[in-house]
Order: C-alpha cells, then sequence, then structure tokens
C-alpha cells in the first residue's frame, strides 16, 4: 500500500523556492535574454533622454542607448563624463555646473587654477571665465590695468614692466644692438 507523503506548509515553501531558482539558473544557462532598458539618444552620443525609453530585449529601430542622463540630445559633444571647457557657460559634462578659472585676487580675471561653478557661469566671486590674470596674489595687477611707473611690476600683464623697459625674451632679433625702448 502506497501513503501519499504529508509535507508542512514550511517544507512546501522551500520545495517551491528549490524548484523556481532551479528554473532561473536554467534559463540563464541556456542564454535567455532579460529584458533591457533602452534610453532614446536622439545625438547617438552613446547617452540617452532618461524620460524616453523602450523596454525590450534587443535594441529598437534607431538610435538608442543603454545610458541615460544626457542633458542635451541635440548635441553630441554633450553627455555625462565630456570634456568640459572652461568658462563657456556650456555644460559639457551634465553635472549642472560650469568650469571656471579660480580668481584668487577677486580682480575679476582668473590664473591657472580651475573650480567648479554652482551654477552655469563664471560670475560669482573667486570665477572668472578667463585666465589671463599675470599674478593672480595682487588685485591691483590685471589686463588692461593702469601701468605705475617705477614700481618693477607689470601691473596689465602685457609683458611690458613699467610701461617701458621690455624683458628681452620679448623683444624681436636684435632689438638690443638697435636701441628698440
Amino acid at each position: 500500500m502506497n501513503q501519499t507523503p504529508v509535507y508542512s506548509n514550511k517544507e512546501v515553501r522551500y520545495m517551491i523556492s528549490k524548484f523556481l531558482i532551479s528554473a532561473l539558473a536554467a534559463l540563464l544557462l541556456a542564454g535567455a535574454a532579460l529584458a533591457d532598458i533602452w534610453y532614446e539618444d536622439l545625438d547617438a552620443d552613446g547617452w540617452g533622454n532618461c524620460n524616453v525609453f523602450v523596454d525590450s530585449p534587443t535594441q529598437p529601430a534607431g538610435s538608442w542607448s543603454t545610458q541615460c542622463g544626457d542633458c542635451d540630445e541635440s548635441d553630441h559633444t554633450i553627455y555625462p563624463g565630456a570634456p568640459e571647457i572652461v568658462g563657456d557657460g556650456i555644460d559639457q559634462d551634465c553635472d549642472g555646473g560650469e568650469l571656471c578659472y579660480y580668481d584668487a585676487d577677486l580682480d575679476g580675471y582668473g590664473g591657472n587654477q580651475t573650480l567648479l561653478s554652482a551654477d552655469i557661469d563664471c560670475e560669482e566671486p573667486g570665477e572668472s571665465a578667463i585666465n589671463s590674470d599675470c599674478d593672480d596674489s595682487d588685485a591691483s595687477v590685471y589686463p588692461g590695468a593702469p601701468e605705475i611707473p617705477g614700481n618693477g611690476i607689470d601691473d596689465d600683464c602685457d609683458g611690458v614692466i613699467d610701461g617701458g623697459t621690455v624683458a628681452s625674451e620679448h623683444l624681436p632679433w636684435g632689438a638690443l644692438k638697435s636701441g628698440y625702448r
């Protein structure tokens, strides 16, 4: 006489979970494709619009990407991680800010160090879109500043000290012999 085994609820749940895990493993081993999320990528830069997507195991026709985060689908040079151009007012890397030159002396002209602005311009104190300050530790020295004769400083960053003495590396060949001033 055969008796039907009796299982507790706990044993039944355990057997079902083992069956489901085995079935899923078999599907994965058999190469069953799981669906991917595809994001519309109008500018074909490899980054799509997070708000326009389809769920499909294969890439849809047209330009689609599995990555999203592009902040300007009309320009292929703008995407997360793109090289940022300093001070141009465009967020190339989609981080929400602008790369600016650091203006240590707050005269409106930066040096060669950069910083990330909290917005898309370089107009806050300590930020500049240009890096032509030849002495960023002195607010009275900047391009176009009045030249102060006799102080031994290139106040206006034109490469000429005190408006008349030119450093020899800036002179044309033979200028010292010809009396160039």
